[in-house]
């Protein structure tokens, strides 16, 4: 397996992508939920 393989590489950066825009996306809700519960 080639070290420079383009379609793999662009596999992977656009799994990993994937993830940390989900895992942002979870912890925005997090801190969203938060700072309406110590608003109130």
């Amino acid at each position: 397996m080639p070290t420079c393989h383009p379609t793999v590489g662009s596999r992977a950066a656009v799994k990993w992508r994937a993830q940390t825009r989900i895992a942002f996306d979870c912890i925005g809700r997090k801190t969203r939920r938060f700072l309406r519960i110590g608003l109130q």
